[in-house]
This record gives C-alpha cells, structure tokens and sequence, in this order.
C-alpha cells in the first residue's frame, strides 16, 4: 500500500507519515498540560480521525487510489490542523509562571495628528502598553468592539484567534496583532502570536485565520486568572465610552472639527476627559506638520453634555489662540504614524 499511495500523491506525503501522526496522538495526550485535554479536545481529534477512516477503508474495498489522495492531503492537514490546535499552541514549558497585570484604560491612539476614531481599549501588561510596539505602530479597538458580555478577551473553548491590537493609522485592514486567548485554570496566557494584514475586520473572526507573520517576537505574556477576568468584567460592566466625561469629550470633539479653519493656526487633534481633574477637558492642537502640538485644558460648565461642550467649544473658538488659558506644550515624534491633519475626522460617539 505504501508503493500505492506514493503513486497516488506523488508530490505529497506518504502513508507512514499519515500512520505515524495518528501513531503520535496518545503520546500527546500523555505529555500535553492536563488543562488542555478536555473532551472537547478529544472530540476534534476523533472528528479529524473518522473522514480518515472513512477513505482508507473505502480504498481497502474498492482499490480507488482516489480514496488515498484525500487521505493524505485533506484528510491528513486537518488531522494535523485539529492536533496543532489542541495541543501544539499551548505548550508554554514547565511553570510555575510569573502572573501578570492586565490593566485597561481608555484612551487615545499614541499618534501625532488625528485618530481615525477614539477612544480605544488600551492594554496595559505590567503598567506598559507592551503592544503598541517601539514606534508605538499599534493601536486597541475601540471599547464597544471588545467589552462587553461576551468580550473576546474572556476565554472560550475552543480558545479564539484574537485580534487584539490594529494598525493604529490604518486601522484593521492594514495590520493587527493577534494571539490565541487561552484558559489555563489559575492563568490566562496569550499564545501564538501572528500579525495579519487584510484578514481582520473586527476582533474575532470565524474560522480562526491560519497564516500570519510569526517573526514579530512578543512573548506570550501570562495573566492571573482571576484578576485578568475581573479587569475585563470591571471595564465592560463601567461602559465609561457611553458615561458623561467621555461623551462630553466626544461632543466638544464634533463642535470644534464643525469649522476646520476656526482654530488657526492650529489643527485639531482630539478631546478628551482630563486625566486628574473632574470636570475638566483637554483638547490637543497640532501644527500642519504634527511637529508640535499644544493641549487645552477646560473647565466644563454644569447641565447635559451638549450644553457643556457647546459653552467650552465656543470659549475656546471665541477666544484668540494667544490667550487660551493653561494651555502646555506636547511633541510627538513624527512617523509614518503621522495622519494629515486637512483630512479631519470625528471621534467615534457610540
């Protein structure tokens, strides 16, 4: 039979190779961590084996080579496909781990000029914005794209490809940093991680995308179980994107942007809540070039929303620029990163 299937599939695998991957399953099963053998890893792995069975005994009755040829090309890659997803992602080394912080905060991209929107889910690991990479190329989603009940940062079984991390001048299209969100029991870890360009259009996408740059070399980093369930139930119950102060930030954001040449020679960059102080805002400035910006910090008035935006929008555009109070100067290196600031967009409300 082994002379058969070489004929068969001449370009591909042979049968010992098929027999030797089934031969290997319960080698796995014995060393893999035992969080991961869980019936429903089993269940692929039987559901991989069974169209496999089905070819082979098929060829014994009826001498089709056909039958060969997608044993070992279809049926055998999803064999390999169901023990890789299994098993392969998730073996991280002897433990025990060092646990680390998960923080989320919203905020805005790290970019010199205008975000496409905002604000977005930052990803604290340890205190630092580990994803955003050295030239700060990446961003997070935005907050109602990845909180909520059933955010794809919580853990599934099967465990989910997620984008976590965008292109923070592009957007998604242009690149996302992705990893498997894998339950360990007492740890979550992110393992896996790919960068796609073109396959993403939100943080999750069905099937899990195969493929992907591997050579961008983060380490998977690994979270306390329990405080990493907590930030996300925490982020997702507060909704801060839909409180007040946000959503003051946003409207402040549309007034201004309302009349591009009003903030000459300035170029707005974006609104947002002030850091420390409550009821204050801040609105970042740019100059055409994004070589040097200027952020305005506001005292909101009292009532709704609208009403307080609209009084610091019109102090701010009824007021020559010189005598803006308690203005600071900000720089922001300028890359590729930078957005033309002629082309202006509004921060995402909802």
């Amino acid at each position: 039979m082994l002379a058969v299937a070489a004929t068969a599939v001449p370009d591909g695998v042979g049968l010992d190779v098929l027999l030797a991957a089934s031969f290997r399953i319960p080698v796995y099963l014995n060393i893999a961590l035992p969080e991961v053998v869980t019936d429903f890893a089993i269940g692929n792995i039987v559901e991989a084996l069974k169209p496999l069975n089905s070819e082979l005994n098929d060829y014994l009755s009826d001498s089709d080579t056909a039958h060969l040829a997608d044993a070992l090309g279809p049926g055998l890659q999803n064999l390999h496909r169901a023990l890789r997803d299994c098993f392969g992602l998730w073996q991280l080394g002897k433990g025990p781990w060092k646990s680390q912080r998960l923080d989320l905060r919203l905020g805005v991209p790290d970019i010199a000029g205008r975000p496409t929107a905002y604000p977005v889910l930052k990803i604290l690991i340890d205190g630092t914005e580990k994803l955003a990479g050295r030239d700060r190329q990446y961003t997070g989603w935005h907050p109602a794209d990845i909180l909520g009940p059933g955010s794809p940062l919580l853990p599934t079984e099967p465990a989910r490809r997620v984008a976590l991390y965008v292109n923070a001048a592009g957007g998604p299209a242009t690149g996302c940093l992705a990893a498997y969100v894998k339950d360990f029991g007492d740890q979550v870890t992110w393992a896996d991680f790919r960068l796609f360009e073109g396959v993403y259009h939100a943080p999750t996408i069905s099937p899990n995308p195969d493929g992907g740059d591997w050579r961008i070399g983060i380490v998977p980093p690994v979270f306390d179980a329990a405080q990493y369930r907590a930030e996300v139930q925490r982020v997702s119950t507060e909704r801060a994107w839909k409180a007040e102060p946000w959503q003051t930030a946003l409207l402040l954001d549309q007034y201004l942007s309302a009349d591009p040449g009003a903030l000459c020679p300035w170029n707005l960059g974006w609104a947002e809540p002030h850091g420390e102080a409550t009821g204050m805002f801040s609105v970042t400035l740019w100059d055409d070039h994004c070589d040097r910006g200027l952020v305005v910090d506001l005292v909101a008035g009292s009532g709704t929303p609208e009403r307080r935006a609209r009084q610091m929008a019109d102090s701010l555009l009824t007021i020559p620029s010189h005598q803006w109070p308690r203005t600071r100067p900000t720089q922001r290196q300028t890359s590729s990163l930078a957005r033309p600031l002629r082309a202006r967009s509004t921060g995402k409300p909802g």
